[in-house]
């Protein structure tokens, strides 16, 4: 038989005891008996982002939707202009907190969970403070928060979602990434030589597909032709660009940075990646038609692995010294001199040098001259200076070479164009945006009905007025001289005579490696190197073509009058001539 008082006796302790620890759950807090502190804060690193709010906007949000709603009045404002991707590096929140703990104040307002937190060390802080009931209740306009165990576990992943937003991309889009790079869909808007199909596939776009492919084919050929020459044929041939799921045609212009971007995507050889999503191998998941092989790839990009895939699939450059490379090529092997960097026995001074690392190069291998079989190598200043030395012989149709320099000049000052065009656009947008947000930051604060956010609003019209308006003004007007500095980019005539006549005097001045392998590097394409020595020079095609027909006969075709060349070098023609 029951016993009813010991029953009602004994609930009535555990409903004692449940009051007791748990009791806080299901009491509505009389937020008139709590004094909030309201937090406002909008970093400088956030200034660029026109979807966050202003301080003033963040607090005529929660006055609009939090504090007249519930008739908060008893509260006091703490303004803040930090980030909050680092603990402990915000004075004003730190104080606020160490108020919040000692009862100053018993309810916290912010606009959304991230102007708190974006580090999981403060955001760990007030979740604890919650538990403790040390902040008693917490609001914000633009998200619900419920004090209960499911409420603080969905604080807290707003929190860590808060903090993954100032770090990287959300594990969403990531895992979307792979869910459809699994399955081969290519994610970008273009791939030239390539169709992109309805289902994301993409397919070998007929004529155009094979212009591409000797495109590569001129940069993997023994003797590869320079970036600006392979874009200059492409702009001769009838390619036209394939362009989204839609396959909207247009023509495309070339240009060396363009080339080389495109020869460092991964696809072409039949690898698709994004970010850090794992690499797929498109050949095997759907027959890919692959426009080179991988060992191409490889080849092509100088590296021994796919280790150095990054975004969009597209392989990081080397980050060390800039000189020829690419351009000087052993004449035992045919392969590709590696650039070097030694200090000599002394360490007193750093030099230069190209040094072929085939294992199988003849030099090393079947060279009785080389009993050690050491490496072939050459110095750095041996091959500038055989470049010197032909440039200062050379006689050129300069009036052609001008009038060919025109013509590419011209291409890059449409090139430049349009990138300060793009960018032009960018900031008016920009500066649109703070306007009209000034005009509804001036209407508050005329506003008398909302005089209270009104002193928050006239920081924001200082910082559009001060800060802003005139940063955007500024780049304008920077663009507006790179505009005028591109008319006058073209040098006249008789400036580009007198530059040649003393261009060897001009880069014989240049000590910057980087600097002397631009000016270089528009001259010629490749150096033969044989027995440590330099045996044949090739001109870029643009310069080999201005080449006086006479002084190149003499030089190459008169065996008679070899002996009396300056230079030993033999001159090979950049477009039929195997340099081997």
């Amino acid at each position: 038989m029951t016993d009813e008082p010991t029953r009602g006796h004994l609930l009535g302790l555990l409903t004692d005891i449940h009051e007791n620890r748990y009791g806080h759950l299901y009491q509505e807090v009389n937020k008139q008996e709590l004094k909030y502190v309201v937090y406002l804060r909008k970093s400088s690193d956030e200034s660029s982002d026109k979807q966050l709010k202003s301080i003033g906007d963040q607090l005529e949000d929660i006055k609009e939707k939090i504090l007249d709603p519930h008739k908060i009045t008893n509260y006091d404002i703490v303004k803040e202009e930090h980030s909050a991707k680092e603990a402990d590096t915000r004075k004003l929140f730190k104080d606020m907190l160490t108020d919040l703990r000692t009862g100053k104040y018993q309810g916290l307002i912010a606009w959304h969970p991230d102007r708190l937190a974006r580090n999981m060390k403060e955001a760990g802080e007030i979740i604890d403070m919650l538990d403790k009931r040390i902040i008693k209740d917490l609001l914000f306009p633009t998200a619900q928060y419920e004090d209960s165990a499911n409420g603080k576990m969905m604080l807290g992943i707003t929190f860590a979602l808060s903090k993954q937003y100032s770090e990287h991309l959300s594990e969403s889009v990531m895992r979307g990434y792979r869910r459809r790079t699994d399955k081969g869909i290519y994610l970008g808007k273009m791939v030239h030589g390539y169709r992109i199909m309805d289902d994301g596939i993409l397919e070998p776009d007929g004529d155009n597909w094979l212009i591409i492919q000797q495109a590569f084919e001129k940069r993997l050929q023994n003797e590869p032709l320079s970036l600006v020459d392979i874009a200059k044929w492409l702009n001769k041939q009838n390619y036209t660009q394939c362009y989204g799921r839609a396959q909207v045609r247009s023509r495309t212009h070339f240009n060396d940075k363009k080339l080389s971007e495109m020869f460092r995507e991964t696809v072409y050889a039949g690898f698709l990646q994004y970010g850090k999503t794992k690499p797929v191998d498109l050949v095997e998941l759907y027959g890919f038609e692959a426009m080179i092989e991988p060992e191409q790839f490889l080849k092509l990009n100088k590296i021994d692995s796919l280790d150095r895939i990054v975004t969009r699939g597209v392989v990081t450059a080397q980050k060390e010294v800039e000189l020829l490379q690419g351009k000087i090529v052993c004449g035992h092997c045919g392969s590709n001199m590696h650039l070097n960097t030694g200090t000599g026995k002394t360490k007193a001074k750093t030099y230069v040098y190209y040094r072929c690392d085939d294992k199988n190069c003849e030099y090393k291998i079947n060279n009785p001259d080389n009993p050690k079989q050491q490496k072939h190598q050459i110095r750095a200043n041996v091959v500038t200076t055989a470049a010197i030395e032909t440039l200062n012989s050379a006689q050129f149709d300069l009036k052609k070479a001008y009038a060919n320099y025109v013509d590419e000049a011209q291409q890059a000052i449409e090139d430049e164009k349009i990138e300060l065009l793009s960018a032009e656009r960018r900031i008016r947008a920009n500066a649109q945006q703070t306007k009209q947000d000034l005009e509804k930051a001036k209407s508050v604060v005329a506003d008398p009905a909302k005089a209270e956010v009104a002193t928050y609003y006239q920081d924001d019209i200082m910082k559009y007025v001060e800060v802003e308006l005139p940063r955007y003004e500024r780049e304008l007007a920077e663009i507006d001289e790179q505009k005028k500095r591109l008319k006058q980019s073209i040098v006249t005539e008789e400036k580009f005579l007198k530059l040649m006549e003393n261009i060897v005097d001009y880069i014989g001045e240049i000590q910057d490696l980087k600097q002397l392998d631009e000016i270089l590097g528009k001259f010629y394409s490749n150096f033969v190197i044989t027995n440590r020595a330099v045996s044949v020079i090739t001109f870029n095609s643009e310069w080999y073509n201005v080449l006086n027909p006479a002084w190149l006969g003499m030089r190459d075709s008169n065996p008679r009058s070899w002996d009396q060349n300056p230079v030993p070098y033999r001159l090979a023609n950049p477009q039929y001539e195997n340099l081997l």
